[in-house]
Protein backbone atom coordinates (compact mmCIF):
# COMPACT_ATOMS: atom_id res chain seq x y z
CA UNK A 1 0.00 0.00 0.00
CA UNK A 2 1.76 3.20 -1.36
CA UNK A 3 2.71 6.03 1.13
CA UNK A 4 0.74 8.50 -1.14
CA UNK A 5 -2.08 6.32 -1.90
CA UNK A 6 -5.95 7.91 -0.56
CA UNK A 7 -6.30 4.68 1.04
CA UNK A 8 -3.86 6.10 4.21
CA UNK A 9 -6.41 9.10 4.68
CA UNK A 10 -9.15 8.06 7.47
CA UNK A 11 -12.86 9.79 7.76
CA UNK A 12 -14.48 11.22 10.83
CA UNK A 13 -16.88 8.82 10.56
CA UNK A 14 -16.94 7.66 14.06
CA UNK A 15 -17.27 10.92 15.72
CA UNK A 16 -20.70 10.83 14.18
CA UNK A 17 -21.88 7.71 15.71
CA UNK A 18 -22.27 9.54 18.77
CA UNK A 19 -24.35 12.29 17.61
CA UNK A 20 -26.65 10.96 15.20
CA UNK A 21 -30.28 9.21 16.67
CA UNK A 22 -33.86 9.41 14.76
CA UNK A 23 -35.00 7.76 11.68
CA UNK A 24 -34.25 7.11 8.20
CA UNK A 25 -34.76 10.20 5.46
CA UNK A 26 -34.33 7.71 2.47
CA UNK A 27 -31.75 5.72 0.63
CA UNK A 28 -29.07 7.13 -1.39
CA UNK A 29 -25.28 7.13 -1.71
CA UNK A 30 -23.55 10.50 -1.59
CA UNK A 31 -24.66 12.16 -4.78
CA UNK A 32 -21.24 13.67 -6.38
CA UNK A 33 -20.92 16.92 -8.30
CA UNK A 34 -19.37 17.04 -11.68
CA UNK A 35 -17.00 19.26 -11.40
CA UNK A 36 -15.34 16.62 -8.32
CA UNK A 37 -12.54 15.18 -9.20
CA UNK A 38 -13.11 11.17 -7.59
CA UNK A 39 -11.50 8.17 -6.80
CA UNK A 40 -12.73 4.87 -5.23
CA UNK A 41 -10.34 4.21 -2.00
CA UNK A 42 -12.14 0.88 -1.25
CA UNK A 43 -15.60 -0.64 -1.93
CA UNK A 44 -14.93 -2.40 1.71
CA UNK A 45 -13.11 -0.98 5.15
CA UNK A 46 -13.29 -1.02 8.09
CA UNK A 47 -12.94 2.56 9.80
CA UNK A 48 -13.35 2.81 13.72
CA UNK A 49 -14.97 -0.66 13.77
CA UNK A 50 -17.51 0.09 11.46
CA UNK A 51 -18.16 -1.39 7.83
CA UNK A 52 -17.46 1.59 4.97
CA UNK A 53 -16.62 2.29 1.96
CA UNK A 54 -14.96 5.45 0.62
CA UNK A 55 -14.18 7.98 -2.12
CA UNK A 56 -11.68 10.45 -2.18
CA UNK A 57 -12.40 13.90 -4.29
CA UNK A 58 -10.05 16.94 -5.36
CA UNK A 59 -11.23 19.83 -6.82
CA UNK A 60 -10.29 23.79 -7.60
CA UNK A 61 -13.56 24.92 -5.30
CA UNK A 62 -13.25 26.29 -1.90
CA UNK A 63 -14.63 23.95 1.15
CA UNK A 64 -17.38 26.64 0.96
CA UNK A 65 -18.74 25.40 -2.10
CA UNK A 66 -17.99 21.35 -1.27
CA UNK A 67 -20.13 22.00 1.99
CA UNK A 68 -22.99 24.27 0.57
CA UNK A 69 -23.89 21.76 -2.79
CA UNK A 70 -24.32 19.18 0.29
CA UNK A 71 -26.18 21.61 2.05
CA UNK A 72 -28.51 22.04 -0.44
CA UNK A 73 -28.59 18.63 -1.43
CA UNK A 74 -29.63 17.07 2.00
CA UNK A 75 -31.89 20.57 3.09
CA UNK A 76 -35.31 18.39 3.42
CA UNK A 77 -34.81 17.60 7.56
CA UNK A 78 -37.01 19.47 10.32
CA UNK A 79 -35.78 21.51 12.86
CA UNK A 80 -35.89 18.43 15.30
CA UNK A 81 -34.56 15.91 12.78
CA UNK A 82 -32.66 18.22 10.31
CA UNK A 83 -31.26 16.21 6.88
CA UNK A 84 -27.81 16.80 7.91
CA UNK A 85 -25.32 17.57 10.64
CA UNK A 86 -22.42 19.48 10.51
CA UNK A 87 -19.37 19.72 13.10
CA UNK A 88 -15.71 21.97 12.46
CA UNK A 89 -12.97 19.83 13.84
CA UNK A 90 -9.83 21.94 12.45
CA UNK A 91 -8.60 21.67 10.10
CA UNK A 92 -11.39 19.35 8.59
CA UNK A 93 -15.41 20.29 8.31
CA UNK A 94 -17.91 17.70 8.27
CA UNK A 95 -21.39 17.26 7.53
CA UNK A 96 -23.17 13.77 7.84
CA UNK A 97 -26.71 12.10 6.99
CA UNK A 98 -28.79 9.31 8.45
CA UNK A 99 -29.49 7.02 5.62
CA UNK A 100 -31.55 4.28 7.56
CA UNK A 101 -28.74 1.85 8.94
CA UNK A 102 -25.98 3.69 6.81
CA UNK A 103 -24.29 7.30 7.81
CA UNK A 104 -23.47 9.05 5.00
CA UNK A 105 -20.08 11.44 5.54
CA UNK A 106 -18.48 14.55 4.11
CA UNK A 107 -15.12 15.24 5.15
CA UNK A 108 -13.35 18.49 3.40
CA UNK A 109 -10.21 21.00 3.88
CA UNK A 110 -9.09 23.76 1.68
CA UNK A 111 -5.52 23.35 0.27
CA UNK A 112 -3.13 26.54 0.36
CA UNK A 113 -3.14 28.44 -2.22
CA UNK A 114 -6.41 26.51 -3.56
CA UNK A 115 -9.18 24.36 -3.76
CA UNK A 116 -10.22 21.59 -1.51
CA UNK A 117 -9.71 17.64 -0.94
CA UNK A 118 -11.70 15.41 0.64
CA UNK A 119 -13.64 12.06 1.37
CA UNK A 120 -17.01 10.81 0.59
CA UNK A 121 -18.13 8.01 3.05
CA UNK A 122 -20.82 5.45 3.41
CA UNK A 123 -20.97 3.53 6.57
CA UNK A 124 -22.94 0.74 7.84
CA UNK A 125 -23.99 1.17 11.63
CA UNK A 126 -25.36 -1.76 12.48
CA UNK A 127 -22.22 -4.32 13.32
CA UNK A 128 -18.64 -3.55 14.40
CA UNK A 129 -15.97 -5.36 13.92
CA UNK A 130 -12.59 -5.37 15.75
CA UNK A 131 -9.33 -4.52 14.68
CA UNK A 132 -7.65 -7.69 12.89
CA UNK A 133 -4.06 -5.62 13.79
CA UNK A 134 -3.29 -5.32 17.30
CA UNK A 135 -0.02 -2.97 18.08
CA UNK A 136 1.15 -0.19 20.26
CA UNK A 137 1.07 3.39 18.40
CA UNK A 138 2.70 6.34 20.10
CA UNK A 139 1.62 9.51 19.99
CA UNK A 140 3.34 12.71 21.34
CA UNK A 141 1.66 14.05 24.84
CA UNK A 142 -1.43 15.99 23.10
CA UNK A 143 -2.26 14.26 20.62
CA UNK A 144 -5.43 13.15 19.44
CA UNK A 145 -6.24 9.64 17.60
CA UNK A 146 -8.99 11.28 14.86
CA UNK A 147 -9.20 8.11 13.05
CA UNK A 148 -8.66 4.53 13.05
CA UNK A 149 -9.00 2.25 9.74
CA UNK A 150 -8.16 -1.46 9.20
CA UNK A 151 -8.02 -2.73 5.89
CA UNK A 152 -6.96 -6.09 4.30
CA UNK A 153 -5.20 -7.27 1.17
CA UNK A 154 -4.52 -11.05 0.53
CA UNK A 155 -1.66 -11.97 2.90
CA UNK A 156 -1.70 -8.81 4.62
CA UNK A 157 -3.30 -6.55 7.43
CA UNK A 158 -3.09 -2.71 7.58
CA UNK A 159 -4.17 -0.27 10.28
CA UNK A 160 -4.35 3.37 9.23
CA UNK A 161 -4.64 5.83 11.85
CA UNK A 162 -4.52 9.86 11.42
CA UNK A 163 -3.21 11.61 14.24
CA UNK A 164 -4.00 15.05 14.96
CA UNK A 165 -1.46 17.77 16.93
CA UNK A 166 -0.23 21.44 17.50
CA UNK A 167 3.54 20.38 17.09
CA UNK A 168 5.55 21.15 14.19
CA UNK A 169 6.34 18.38 11.58
CA UNK A 170 9.30 18.20 12.47
CA UNK A 171 9.06 17.94 16.36
CA UNK A 172 7.00 14.76 15.16
CA UNK A 173 9.16 13.49 12.65
CA UNK A 174 12.29 13.65 15.43
CA UNK A 175 9.95 11.96 17.85
CA UNK A 176 8.98 8.76 15.89
CA UNK A 177 12.53 8.36 14.50
CA UNK A 178 13.32 8.36 17.85
CA UNK A 179 10.55 6.08 18.87
CA UNK A 180 11.06 3.21 16.09
CA UNK A 181 15.00 3.53 16.04
CA UNK A 182 15.20 2.95 19.89
CA UNK A 183 12.70 0.08 19.79
CA UNK A 184 15.26 -2.06 16.88
CA UNK A 185 13.24 -1.02 13.99
CA UNK A 186 15.17 -0.41 10.70
CA UNK A 187 14.86 2.86 8.72
CA UNK A 188 13.88 2.20 4.83
CA UNK A 189 12.25 5.62 4.21
CA UNK A 190 13.79 9.14 5.75
CA UNK A 191 12.96 12.07 3.60
CA UNK A 192 11.87 16.21 4.47
CA UNK A 193 10.30 18.16 2.11
CA UNK A 194 8.12 21.39 1.67
CA UNK A 195 4.91 19.22 2.21
CA UNK A 196 6.33 17.51 5.04
CA UNK A 197 8.19 14.61 6.22
CA UNK A 198 7.75 10.64 4.97
CA UNK A 199 9.49 7.83 6.86
CA UNK A 200 8.90 4.11 6.72
CA UNK A 201 10.26 1.96 9.63
CA UNK A 202 10.43 -2.21 9.42
CA UNK A 203 11.19 -5.29 12.45
CA UNK A 204 10.13 -8.53 10.80
CA UNK A 205 7.15 -8.45 8.62
CA UNK A 206 5.67 -5.26 10.21
CA UNK A 207 5.99 -2.24 8.51
CA UNK A 208 4.90 1.58 9.83
CA UNK A 209 4.95 3.96 7.01
CA UNK A 210 4.14 7.58 8.30
CA UNK A 211 3.23 11.11 6.23
CA UNK A 212 3.62 14.03 8.98
CA UNK A 213 2.61 17.19 6.84
CA UNK A 214 1.35 20.37 8.93
CA UNK A 215 -1.30 23.04 7.27
CA UNK A 216 -3.37 26.04 9.02
CA UNK A 217 -1.15 25.70 12.27
CA UNK A 218 -1.93 21.89 12.74
CA UNK A 219 -0.18 18.66 11.85
CA UNK A 220 -1.46 15.45 10.64
CA UNK A 221 0.38 12.30 11.50
CA UNK A 222 -0.83 9.61 8.84
CA UNK A 223 0.35 6.09 10.06
CA UNK A 224 -0.29 3.30 8.35
CA UNK A 225 1.31 -0.18 9.57
CA UNK A 226 1.25 -3.30 7.71
CA UNK A 227 1.75 -6.61 8.80
CA UNK A 228 2.05 -10.43 6.81
CA UNK A 229 -0.89 -12.26 7.84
Amino acid sequence: MPVQSPRNILLLTGFFCLLWTGTALGREWIPVPSWMEKTQVADRMVINGLEARVIYFTTDRSSQDVLEFYRQRWDDGTPRRPGYREVRLAPYHILSRLEGTRLLTVQVRDLDPGGSTGYLAETELKARKQSDLRIDIPKMNGSRIVNDLTSSDPGRIGRTLLIVNNYSARSNADFYRNYYRTRGWDTLVDNSGDKGQTLVFRRGDTEAHLVISSNFGTTDVVMNIVSKE
